[in-house]
């Protein structure tokens, strides 16, 4: 793996990214997506390297596309109930969950593929 501590692109200020408590995202993802923004969930874990690759991905995304919102839900661990609820079967993080500005879900990115990512994001801006 690469083990990389080099630091991260960093989103400019005003990018809509905010951190969702898990309270708030057990009640439904359709509650912490952005109105008007086509939006990425991304269940992360402070232990996930490929979840440090996608942030940076992710924040270089932000400093391209202001009409992008990025909602942070981090795990604890696998048997977190967030984890429970939202990645049951899935074997790798990050999850990222893509949905268009009108809240619909088109699609999820499971790990470190920013190929497949910008793909979604080019189906939830058409």
């Amino acid at each position: 793996p690469d083990l990389s501590f080099e630091p991260l692109p960093q989103p400019p200020a005003d990018a809509d990214i905010k951190s969702v408590s898990a309270e708030k995202a057990l009640k439904g993802l359709e509650k912490v997506i952005a109105k008007g923004k086509v939006t990425v969930v991304d269940f992360w874990a402070i232990w996930c390297i490929p979840c440090r690759k996608t942030e940076g991905d992710l924040n270089l995304l932000l400093t391209h596309n202001m009409k992008l919102a990025v909602r942070k839900i981090e795990l604890k661990d696998w048997d977190d109930p967030l984890a429970t609820k939202y990645l049951g079967g899935t074997a790798k993080l990050p999850l990222l969950v893509v949905f268009n500005a009108k809240g619909e879900e088109i699609g999820r990115v499971n790990g470190h593929n920013p190929k497949a990512l910008e793909s979604l994001l080019n189906d939830a801006e058409n």
